[in-house]
């Protein structure tokens, strides 16, 4: 089909439609609110006060080592996706009895759903982990993961490489 034909724009309307609906107006809506006092709580009208909010925010020390955290958060992230997900890529597409176990075996942490996977890592970080530290008296794991800020963002970075490397080492199996 020729992408200058009527036709063509008849497709492609509905997605396009959808796409400004959902994702551009949203964004400069928010973008406008930005830029004025608007509150949700009182519902206030909207007076352009400029790039005051922005200021505000960069003065908030909380708003500062919040994206630092999410920052450092997102770095940690890609690289272990990655690289798990290339080992795991390179595992799969040698001549092993049980590739396509393997296969299915790393895909499947990105099938749970985000509830079950929370409650799995609650259960792994506050209990298993601590039995496993009292057991064989190790004493960083004798407390849950979660209560240091550090080990904290390394627990989610691995949660969520977990989750996620099974779906980009399919993208990787595709390039090999």
């Amino acid at each position: 089909m020729k992408r200058n034909t009527p036709l063509f724009f008849l497709f492609l309307a509905p997605a396009l439609i959808s796409f400004i609906v959902v994702i551009i107006v949203p964004f400069a809506i928010g973008v406008w609110y930005s830029f004025t006092d608007w509150n949700i709580i009182t519902a206030s009208p909207q007076n352009f006060v400029g790039l005051d909010n922005f200021r505000i925010v960069m003065d908030d020390v909380t708003f500062i080592h919040s994206f630092l955290i999410t920052t450092a958060f997102a770095v940690l992230s890609v690289i272990t996706v990655n690289i798990a997900a290339f080992f795991m890529a390179t595992l799969v597409t040698r001549k092993l009895k049980l590739t396509n176990m393997y296969r299915a075996g790393f895909f499947l942490p990105n099938l749970i759903g985000g509830i079950i996977l929370g409650y799995i890592w609650f259960f792994v970080f506050n209990r298993a982990l601590i039995g496993l530290g009292e057991a064989m008296n190790i004493g960083f794991l004798q407390q849950s993961l979660l209560l240091n800020r550090w080990t904290a963002l390394f627990s989610l970075v691995i949660v969520g490489t977990w989750r996620s490397a099974g779906y980009i080492m399919m993208i990787y199996v595709a390039a090999i």
